[in-house]
């Protein structure tokens, strides 16, 4: 995947909220378990 794009961006992204969103876990402990940057998850 290119994350160069814009919407390769938007469509990454969508696809972690929909991922956290199937999951009991705050938006830090997702983003910490999958070595995301909780300032872009918000």
């Amino acid at each position: 995947m290119n994350l160069d794009n814009i919407s390769d961006l938007e469509s990454f992204w969508a696809e972690q909220i929909k991922s956290w969103q199937s999951t009991d876990l705050t938006q830090r402990a997702y983003c910490q378990k999958n070595a995301l940057p909780i300032h872009r998850f918000n």
